[in-house]
């Protein structure tokens, strides 16, 4: 058994509890826990102090302030911020195993520096940043945000600020939170940030070209937990265009589930079209460990008529692939879903990436038609931009910044040779986004 000793009683101050350990291996030994806070107030229990030291204690903020996310503890000249299991910023709870001297630094943060904007929880750092410190509700397991966008910068009370830090534990147990998108100027990432949603978390797209440091426990709760999964995360991240190479060899970043620049698709193309068949000819991914291509009937993709499944190997590693479904009916439309997967740790392969296009057979045996009459195609090949159409439509080109590229019109087949970047195409009341690179 222990005993605790409040030698302060002034909480805004200086508190000392001391512990007398009266266990036969530990007679007389005694411990210090000191504290030095600013609007807070620490609480201790006798009953839960255990007889080898371990303090169990409390931070209580003041009327209009509210927890810190972390706090700090000096054991002698080692110096540490304690957050995650051995302190809780929702609930203000202490479990340590106190030192023969340990001091305890908190302070409480103005509850005016905490707003939120669009289900997502800030707290005012510097007069020109903010950190993300989680959502608007009390328990992340009930927050109900499947895509979260953080912007580059939030107001409030009429002045911007820049977000620039994902705080400890901010999306800890979002459980229906599928995809994300982080900010260019975020700089800092705090540890176990998205603890508990690796199995949920399928998208990640991070605008700042430079990657940040990568918290260990990034999606973990404990190092424990860390040690007994797979490094790969079953999560696609999604880059700015020239910068996948450096996301690639980062620490951390490297081990998600795929890492695509921003723009880098699947795109099927329909080839050579008869009454039965169609040849489907689809650029290839680095990562892919295997390709899927199913074939629908209706576009609400119910009715799967075939799929078909490919391993990485052989003509499937080169720039392209091709394949000839069989089987059709003649002058059907069919929706051909293409996908690029890749084994990870969970049994169902990571998506890292999708389309779906429609084509139609042709009506006889001897004709073709690489299009549908309904809709062009639009993709990329040898770095033009090619468009395919069942009879003469329209197309405009811009560039992002909405200024036109090409303006003229389509009978069949039209290719545009343009510099590497990313495209709008309009081809007659269609749009579509390319790369060329």
């Amino acid at each position: 058994m222990a005993k605790v000793q409040v030698t302060s009683a002034d909480k805004t101050k200086i508190n000392t509890y001391t512990f007398f350990l009266v266990s036969r291996m530990d007679a007389g030994k005694k411990y210090y826990v000191v504290s030095e806070l600013e609007h807070l107030t620490l609480e201790a229990d006798s009953s839960k102090v255990s007889r080898d030291g371990q303090f169990v204690g409390k931070l209580v903020p003041e009327s209009g302030y509210e927890l810190p996310q972390n706090i700090t503890i000096e054991y002698g000249s080692d110096v540490q911020k304690v957050s995650g299991n051995l302190y809780s910023s929702v609930t203000g709870e202490i479990n340590l195993k106190a030192s023969w001297h340990m001091l305890i630094r908190a302070k409480g943060v103005k509850a005016s520096d905490f707003f939120v904007a669009d289900h997502v929880k800030y707290q005012i750092t510097s007069s020109e940043n903010v950190a993300v410190v989680g959502t608007d509700v009390e328990d992340n397991a009930t927050w109900t945000v499947t895509d979260c966008i953080i912007p580059a910068t939030v107001s409030k009370d009429g002045k911007n600020y820049q977000v620039t830090e994902l705080g400890e534990e901010a999306f800890i147990g979002c459980k229906k939170l599928k995809s994300i998108t982080l900010p260019a100027g975020l700089t800092t990432i705090g540890e176990r940030c998205f603890a508990g949603c690796v199995s949920t978390l399928t998208e990640m797209h991070c605008l700042n070209p430079v990657p940040a440091a990568f918290p260990q426990l990034f999606f973990h709760d404990t190092m424990e937990e860390l040690n007994n999964s797979s490094p790969v995360y079953d999560c696609v991240l999604y880059v700015p265009a020239g910068s996948k190479a450096q996301y690639a060899q980062a620490e951390g970043w490297k081990n998600f589930g795929g890492i695509l620049e921003d723009g880098e698709i699947i795109e099927p193309v329909v080839g050579e079209t008869t009454d039965s068949t169609m040849t489907i000819t689809c650029n290839a991914f680095e990562q892919a460990t295997g390709y899927i291509v199913k074939v629908y009937e209706d576009a609400a993709k119910t009715r799967l008529k075939d799929e078909y499944q490919f391993d990485a190997d052989g003509k499937l590693r080169s720039s392209s692939f091709s394949f000839t479904i069989k089987g059709l009916s003649a002058g059907q439309t069919y929706y051909i879903e293409t996908m690029a997967v890749r084994e990870g740790y969970y049994p169902t392969p990571i998506i890292i990436s999708q389309n779906t296009i429609e084509a139609k057979t042709t009506g006889t045996a001897t004709a073709n038609e690489g299009v549908t009459a309904d809709k062009p195609i639009v993709c990329v090949q040898d770095g033009e931009v090619v468009v395919r159409s069942s009879g003469e439509i329209s197309v405009r080109i811009y560039d992002l910044s909405g200024q036109s590229i090409v303006a003229g019109k389509v009978t069949g087949y039209g290719s545009f040779q343009l510099t590497k970047g990313m495209y709008i195409v309009v081809a007659g009341d269609e749009s579509y986004k390319v790369v060329i690179r």
